[in-house]
């Protein structure tokens, strides 16, 4: 008589190993709630894409396989992921904790915005063609909230796959396994989920809901989901707010009276008025013009802004014919950042090549500077 034995050699898995799994998969038919599952196929067509020089295809073989696609193999990620259309439904299991808030740093943070869901294996790979995987996107139809306020339908909870691996509780005592692990966070209103977000809203009878923005339109998954707008709209007003109290940057002297022998600079003389000048005459004697050349015929004492300065000088005409310089005119609008970064930031400044050819001078960094593929890597 053989020895007993439950394991029967790699290739080999028995009856014994088949009935577990059919026990297996009647706990997860019985016991599970549904999940639907938006199935990742890779990136949508780069063809028109403005630049494709770094997306790399390793699916020489035509399989469809949306590990085999980098869209950006220099940061190594695929923004525009293309989601399968039709739905899978699938019975699995997860634990439901109650949502708390970290104290313990600085700030609040949810404790158990991760979950941790288990499927059938086999269940699994019958239904979706493959194991899930990094990308997918899980919608949790039991907190399926139809008591939002201000939502016109009612709103599912989704989240995306960030790895998957077999737990250790689902081996079977014939050591072959039965379960498959995803470890899931919270969707976000970003590039990587336009395919999903982007789909039509519908009520409870199938009809497309309209938009909530009121301009006839068709509502989406991402109007109801995403925070975006009203986070844009917080930041908005705290600009405005701020702008409004802090218009112009450094001191503010157009209020006091200078003596006329006195130079405008009223902190001193050199570069103090770089607290203080705002290239507006002193004690508002003389109306100001502005523009980028001199003005023909000027009169003694008149006060005239060179807006092509950067920044711009204020300048008075002098008995002795000529401009004398006044002040400089920093006190302009406030901005997070130095004059010199300012100017870098917002520059739209259009350069004309010895071809004839016009460009922004305002480039990305990886517009300018290409990345090279290792071609043993690929």
């Amino acid at each position: 008589m053989p020895p007993l034995s439950l394991w029967k050699g790699v290739a080999v898995k028995t009856n014994d190993y088949k009935f577990i799994d059919r026990v297996v998969a009647e706990e997860y038919r019985v016991g599970g709630t549904e999940f639907y599952i938006h199935k990742l196929l890779g990136v949508n067509d780069q063809s028109g894409a403005t630049d494709t020089s770094i997306s790399v295809n390793l699916d020489a073989t035509g399989s469809n396989d949306p590990t085999l696609t980098i869209q950006d193999a220099l940061n190594m990620e695929n923004r525009d992921r293309k989601y399968d259309p039709d739905v899978y439904s699938l019975k699995g299991h997860y634990q439901i904790s109650d949502t708390e808030f970290n104290l313990s740093q600085f700030g609040l943070f949810l404790s158990n915005n991760t979950i941790f869901i288990t499927f059938h294996l086999n269940n699994m790979v019958d239904k979706l063609g493959r194991k899930l995987m990094s990308g997918d996107v899980i919608e949790i139809l039991h907190q399926r909230d139809d008591l939002v306020l201000g939502a016109p339908a009612a709103i599912s909870k989704y989240y995306v796959i960030e790895e998957g691996t077999r737990p250790a509780e689902g081996y079977s005592p014939t050591w072959w396994p039965h379960m498959w692990r995803v470890k899931c966070n919270p969707i976000t209103d970003s590039q990587e989920f336009r395919d999903i977000l982007s789909q039509p809203l519908l009520d409870a009878s199938g009809d497309p809901v309209p938009a909530i923005d009121g301009s006839g339109g068709i509502a989406t998954l991402g109007d109801i989901l995403s925070t975006r707008p009203a986070e844009n709209q917080i930041s908005d007003a705290i600009v405005a707010e701020a702008q409004a109290q802090v218009p112009f940057r450094y001191f503010q002297s157009q209020h006091f009276y200078i003596l006329p022998e006195q130079s405008p600079n009223v902190v001193g003389d050199g570069l103090a008025d770089i607290w203080t000048g705002d290239g507006i005459p002193p004690n508002g004697s003389k109306p100001v013009n502005s523009g980028t050349g001199w003005p023909s015929n000027p009169l003694y004492g008149d006060y005239y802004l060179r807006t092509d300065y950067n920044p711009p000088q204020l300048f008075q005409w002098s008995n002795g014919g000529i401009w004398t310089r006044i002040q400089t005119a920093f006190r302009n609008t406030w901005q997070p950042a130095n004059q010199t970064l300012v100017s870098f930031i917002n520059n739209t400044t259009i350069t004309t090549l010895s071809d004839g050819t016009t460009m922004p001078e305002q480039q990305n960094l990886r517009t300018a500077i290409k990345p090279q593929l290792d071609p043993d890597i690929i």
